[in-house]
């Protein structure tokens, strides 16, 4: 008979039979039992979570350390022997291992091929890191290299979407975590033990990011944390799923995890964590101490704006110079204008950004509103003034970011010019 038919067998003679005191002998034998199989079901699942759970930081500041191809592939085979440890614990576990350990074959498997190829652009081997690190690539490093992948000859891709198809194997196992966390979590409390602060990007190539506190009053023990991301495109809500594994987390300490868009490989799109427009995060915790479901975080316009504010102070650098009247003999009047640019900065664009331009010479003023829904850094704008006969010595720019959610977030800048 199997241990679990024994418990039940055991837990039925004491109910059926009465309160005589070899009844309750035969019941602490069962209960020690489950305790035994619970106590063995949470190290493994600690074990197997610790290495396969989503990336998370103590540091934002800190990233994984760079390692060859050849390093992966090591620690790779690494990972699918510790896992091979611990599949007999539970069947749930058992094949979340098995799901973990495939995902990791193929992707051993995809990485040799193409280190047979000619070989990929050196950002790659950052594409390569991210597999081995939780299943969640590091996509900041490949941003660049996935608009590169049609360049590639047909063998290339192909190894690349047999790599991304084993990432998204291995996230998917990952997400089955929570399932076993449930089942040996500590008792439920009535209020949340974690903070959140959720940072969208904006402006630039990165990566949303995400703080998460414990604030139970607790040290927790093998804390299982799943975030829920929501947000709307083009009217439909969006979710993915992250789930984060911390083995000590100690009362009032933080964690920190980035969640990437993904890259497209042949239109296909693999390894996203995070959802465009982000409306709403979701968090649920289990560690051996408590279990805490449904905390929500709605991130709102004034939480956008808040963090765009960071960022424009911190990141944006515009550009800008004069162009004078020129009398047109052949062609047209070259009318006055001021030309806007920010290339140099970190931002590789801005999106719904209102710019109001105030060109001034002693009494004399002028103003052009314009509005751009998509604005690249190496992109210049010009903004003309035709209605105008005098020279401006000053420029007053007045820019508003995030436009279309009111208030927005704006700043000026002035230039001023000698004529």
């Amino acid at each position: 008979m199997s241990r679990l038919g024994l418990i039940f067998l055991s837990t039925w003679l004491a109910t059926c039979l009465g309160c005589g005191a070899n009844n309750q002998i035969g019941l602490g034998r069962a209960k020690n039992k489950e305790d035994e199989s619970t106590t063995k079901l949470r190290t493994s699942y600690a074990a197997v979570a610790k290495r396969i759970a989503h990336e998370h930081r103590n540091d934002p500041n800190t990233n994984p350390p760079s390692l060859s191809s050849s390093r992966l592939i090591a620690e790779s085979k690494s990972l699918i022997v510790d896992l091979k440890q611990h599949r007999g614990a539970d069947t749930e576990l058992q094949f979340i291992c098995d799901e973990a350990i495939g995902a990791t074959e193929e992707s051993i498997a995809a990485t040799q091929q193409l280190e047979r190829l000619p070989k990929p652009p050196g950002e790659f081997e950052q594409f390569l890191m991210g597999f081995f690190y939780g299943y969640s690539f590091d996509f900041s490093g490949a941003a660049n290299y996935s608009n590169r992948v049609q360049d590639l000859n047909v063998n290339i891709q192909s190894e690349l979407v047999r790599l991304a198809q084993a990432m998204d194997r291995g996230h998917a196992a990952t997400l089955l975590l929570p399932r076993i966390a449930k089942k040996i979590a500590g008792p439920s409390v009535s209020s949340s033990p974690v903070k959140v602060d959720f940072d969208e990007t904006w402006g630039f190539v990165g990566s949303d990011w995400i703080t998460l506190s414990n604030i139970s009053g607790k040290n927790l023990k093998n804390a299982t944390i799943v975030v829920d991301i929501e947000g709307q495109s083009q009217g439909v809500t969006q979710r993915h799923t992250n789930v984060h594994f911390v083995s000590d987390w100690s009362a009032g300490n933080a964690i920190y995890a980035k969640y990437d868009d993904g890259v497209t490989l042949n239109n296909r799109t693999f390894g996203r964590r995070t959802c465009s427009n982000v409306t709403k995060v979701i968090v649920n915790v289990y560690s051996d101490e408590l279990s805490y479901e449904g905390y929500s975080y709605n991130y709102t316009a004034s939480e956008m704006n808040f963090d765009i504010t960071r960022y424009v102070d911190k990141l944006f650098k515009p550009r800008a110079s004069y162009r004078p009247f020129d009398k047109g003999i052949l062609f047209a009047d070259t009318q006055r204008a001021i030309r806007l640019d920010f290339k140099g900065c970190s931002m590789t664009h801005l999106r719904d950004v209102s710019i109001k331009v105030i060109f001034k010479s002693g009494t004399l003023t002028s103003t052009k509103t314009t509005f751009r829904s998509f604005w690249k850094s190496d992109e210049e704008l010009l903004i003309e003034f035709p209605d105008i006969w005098w020279d401006p010595k000053e420029a007053n720019v007045e820019m508003t970011f995030n436009a279309n959610n009111p208030p927005g977030v704006t700043r000026t800048y002035q230039w001023t010019w000698n004529r």
